[in-house]
């Protein structure tokens, strides 16, 4: 009745009503989730979050509640409210996600990968906070399959670029080894691999390349 006075005799039944339910229903609430919780600071941590939530999508706010759980690394419940929402929510929030995950986390690498995007690591793989470059590499290998084949190898190709680009030669050239770049000619430049181990970029006759490397190659070969 307070609430019609106050309105003038209008109420939101979507709004208003659910604002009325979840205020007289909050204390009660409370209590009971504090009574079959733990006593550790972290239960009660993660129980004042979820409340919050609860109170959030109690309320009809649904971006509030995404962005909240986003920011509380409360994830799997950010999907699930995203994915019952609409997709380009879903998307929006998994986007998110995988942006905020630690560089050096492997599973962004994966997450990245499966989107359908260029894991940032494959430009960055020489900066020391994105970890063992091994690790990142052999998450994106291991997830090569027949229909996203030529985009990993894409992939390991940039990957490769990056490392040649920093003087990492053996690395970078195994990127392309894997990555089923094909041996090229020294005279051209063009060519990303001519004999493992050197670079033939800019070079006229073959006296960039060691010894060693060109038995290397040729062992590879054949």
């Amino acid at each position: 009745m307070a609430l019609l006075v106050k309105n003038n005799g209008v109420i939101d039944v979507r709004v208003d009503i659910p604002k009325i339910l979840w205020s007289s229903s909050n204390t009660a609430m409370s209590e009971d989730l504090s009574s079959s919780s733990n006593n550790t600071s972290s239960s009660s941590s993660s129980s004042s979050l979820e409340n919050s939530l609860r109170e959030f999508l109690a309320l009809g706010e649904i971006d509030t509640s995404i962005k909240f759980a986003c920011e509380n690394q409360l994830y799997t419940h950010a999907l699930i409210i995203s994915y019952l929402t609409d997709k380009q929510s879903f998307e929006k929030t998994m986007q998110n996600i995988i942006f905020n995950l630690d560089n050096g986390d492997v599973l962004k690498t994966f997450y990245e990968l499966g989107a359908g995007s260029i894991p940032s690591v494959v430009t960055n793989v020489t900066k020391a906070h994105y970890g063992d470059w091994k690790r990142h590499l052999a998450v994106i290998l291991a997830n090569r399959t027949d229909t996203n084949a030529d985009f990993v190898d894409l992939c390991i190709k940039t990957m490769g670029d990056t490392f040649i680009a920093s003087g990492r030669i053996y690395a970078g050239h195994f990127c392309y080894l894997i990555a089923n770049v094909p041996f090229g000619s020294y005279r051209n430049n063009a060519d990303k691999l001519a004999v493992i181990g050197s670079i033939h970029a800019g070079q006229s006759n073959l006296s960039f390349a060691t010894i060693p490397n060109l038995q290397l190659t040729e062992v590879y070969d054949h």
